[in-house]
């Protein structure tokens, strides 16, 4: 549903008693989304003695393990990865993931495909021959996943900033905790505790957070500053030829009990 420019306007320049269309019309910006995947390109197929396989695939800079649950391949979150050549003529590749510990398979290669693969924990970061306390894993092919579905992570929503202005405004930042880009990034602004979903137009992400929109016909943005940097840059939120200060606010639980969200 999208809202009328009056609506934007109003959500924050209407005072306190400002209301959405309707409460029955607000959304929950932080509600998971499993998108469907397809298992990429498998540079390590091992299964453990107990019947569980691990799969490690590689697309450019994007790594992803997979491992199977029954006959279904689940991905598992990513914690590092990397490469080296090892003692022996073999490349040498460790990727830790979050399993019921945080694990880490570490495999060596052959023209690009593993012929040795362990499964240790995600202390043991080095070469695969000085690995101890491994679990072996047998070397399968690629074609293990053949026709086997896999299920995707959940697609858990992070809430990255809450803030409010001295006068009242208020507003959150939201994007996806895996497989993000600067395009991703959700802002909605307002204030009375309602909050619009105004769309991005540049995000920008390094020492600092920049968002760009554009509201009521004129350019707008947030910044949110880095106390680290010297000099320091200040949060503020710009909009309608206007600039205020920024307090950020914890987001470990989640949106502010009582703001109320409308998205696009």
């Amino acid at each position: 549903m999208r809202w009328s420019a009056g609506f934007l306007f109003c959500v924050l320049a209407c005072g306190d008693d400002a209301r959405g269309p309707s409460d029955a019309g607000t959304c929950d910006p932080l509600a998971t989304r499993t998108l469907p995947i397809t298992i990429g390109n498998v540079v390590a197929a091992g299964t453990a003695p107990d019947g569980v396989t691990y799969v490690v695939t590689r697309d450019g800079a994007d790594t992803r393990v997979f491992v199977s649950e029954g006959d279904t391949f689940v991905r598992r979150r990513v914690t590092g990865s990397g490469f080296s050549l090892g003692a022996s003529d073999f490349v040498d590749d460790t990727v830790g993931f979050e399993d019921t510990q945080p694990s880490r398979l570490v495999f060596q290669s052959d023209d690009d495909y593993a012929v040795r693969m362990a499964l240790v924990h995600d202390d043991q970061r080095t070469y695969y021959d000085a690995l101890t306390n491994k679990i072996e894993l047998t070397i399968q092919p690629d074609s293990i996943v053949a026709g086997r579905p896999a299920r995707n992570l959940p697609g858990d929503v992070l809430l990255q900033y809450a803030a409010t202005t001295p006068d009242g405004q208020q507003l959150l930042v939201t994007r996806p905790e895996d497989d993000w880009t600067a395009k991703d990034y959700r802002l909605f602004l307002g204030r009375g505790d309602a909050l619009q979903e105004i769309p991005i137009t540049i995000a920008a992400v390094n020492a600092f957070a920049r968002f760009e929109f554009v509201l009521n016909g004129m350019p707008g943005s947030v910044v949110i500053g880095n106390p680290q940097l010297s000099p320091s840059t200040p949060s503020v939120l710009q909009h309608d030829n206007g600039e205020w200060a920024l307090t950020l606010l914890p987001t470990g639980s989640g949106i502010p009990d009582g703001w109320r969200v409308y998205c696009l």
